[in-house]
C-alpha cells in the first residue's frame, strides 16, 4: 500500500527508492542462514514468504526508517509484537504486552490504510497472541524451516538429472569435510583449517574459519557470519578460531564493540528484544567458545551497526 495504496499513505518516489537501495545494500550482510537475499521493491510482488519475514524480524528496522514517522512507529509495533512470539523467553515474559500490541496494530492499521483494507490477515494478528499460548513460538508452528531446508536442497542440486544420486553424493562429500575438522570437547563442530590469522602470543595453530554450535548456529569469519553475543551481554566480532596454549581448548578471537545503546525507543526499548545499535571496537582480545551465547545479524546503520539476535 506504501507503493499503490490511498493518497494518505502512498510514499512518493524518492523514497521508494531509498528503501531499494537500502535493501541491496543490505545483501552482503546477510547471513547464510536466510535462504534469500533482499531485492529491490520493484520485485515486491514476487516476494517469498522468507523475505517478508527477513523485512519484518530484521531489515525493516533499518531500511523502514525514512518512513514519515507515524507508519516507521505503526511498523514497529508490529516487529516488536512478532518478535516476542517468535522467541520462548519473550513469549514467557511478554505474551499478554505481544496481544496488546498487535490488538493496537490492527486498530491503527484501519486510521492509516483504511479499513476496506482490514482483510482476514490482519483482523487475524489479533488471535496470534492466543494461538502462541497453546502451540508455543511462531516458528514452532510455521513452515519456515521447511521451506529454508528446501532451498538448501536445492543449492546442492546441479543439474535436473537424478536429484536422488545427487543429494547422496554431496553428502558424502560434506562427511569427508567432517574427516578434516576438529569436534570440540563440548560437541561443537570447527572446521576449514588455516594459517591466515590473527593469531595472538597466547594462541597457537591448529587455526579454523568456521564453527557450528551443535546445530544450533553457526559463525564463520566473512562480515556476515562472524557477529555473535556473549553469556555476559558483549556483542563480538569473530576474527579467528585458534587453539590456547594454556588450556588447548578452542579460543576465539575477535573485537568487541565498546558502545552497545539502544537500536529504538518505541513501543518499547530495544533492549527488550536484546537489540543494539553498536560501534567502536576494541582492540584483539581471547574468549573461550563456551563463553559464546547466539549468533547476531549485523546491520550497517548510522556510523555503527544494528544488531539482531538471530532467531532461526
Amino acid at each position: 500500500m506504501l507503493l499503490s495504496g490511498s493518497t494518505r499513505v502512498l510514499q512518493p518516489e524518492r523514497v521508494i527508492f531509498k528503501i531499494s537501495n537500502a535493501l541491496i545494500s543490505l545483501r552482503s550482510w546477510i547471513p547464510s542462514d536466510f535462504a534469500r537475499k533482499p531485492r529491490s521493491l520493484k520485485f515486491v510482488k514476487r516476494f517469498k514468504a522468507t523475505e517478508w519475514r527477513l523485512l519484518l524480524l530484521y531489515i525493516g528496522v533499518i531500511v523502514l526508517s525514512c518512513l514519515p514517522k507515524h507508519l516507521y512507529e505503526h511498523f514497529l509495533v508490529l516487529h516488536v509484537a512478532i518478535k516476542i512470539l517468535c522467541c520462548t523467553d519473550l513469549l514467557e515474559k511478554h505474551l499478554d504486552y505481544a496481544k496488546d500490541l498487535l490488538l493496537y496494530f490492527v486498530k491503527s492499521f484501519s486510521k492509516l490504510y483504511g479499513s476496506q483494507h482490514v482483510t482476514h490477515n490482519i483482523h487475524n494478528m489479533i488471535h496470534l497472541a492466543d494461538e502462541c499460548a497453546r502451540h508455543g513460538t511462531l516458528d514452532s508452528f510455521s513452515a519456515f524451516k521447511f521451506e529454508n531446508f528446501y532451498q538448501f536442497l536445492k543449492k546442492l542440486l546441479r543439474k535436473g538429472e537424478k536429484p536422488l544420486q545427487q543429494l547422496s553424493r554431496r553428502y558424502e562429500e560434506k562427511k569427508l569435510k567432517y574427516v578434516k575438522s576438529k569436534i570440540d570437547s563440548s560437541g561443537c563442530l570447527l572446521s576449514g583449517r588455516h594459517t591466515d590469522g590473527p593469531l595472538p602470543a597466547s594462541c597457537m595453530n591448529p587455526q579454523y574459519s568456521s564453527y557450528q554450535c551443535n546445530g544450533k548456529f553457526s559463525l564463520g569469519l566473512q562480515q556476515a557470519e562472524n557477529c555473535c553475543f556473549l553469556q555476559d551481554g558483549s556483542i563480538v566480532v569473530v576474527d579467528n578460531f585458534a587453539t590456547d596454549r594454556k588450556s588447548k581448548g578452542t579460543a576465539v578471537i575477535g573485537r568487541k564493540f565498546l558502545s552497545q545503546k539502544s537500536l529504538f525507543s518505541f513501543p518499547c526499548d530495544s533492549s527488550l528484544l536484546d537489540t543494539f545499535h553498536v560501534s567502536n571496537l576494541s582492540e584483539s582480545m581471547c574468549w573461550s567458545l563456551e563463553d559464546i551465547k547466539s549468533k547476531c545479524v549485523r546491520l550497517p546503520y548510522n556510523e555503527g551497526f544494528a544488531v539482531f539476535p538471530l532467531l532461526h
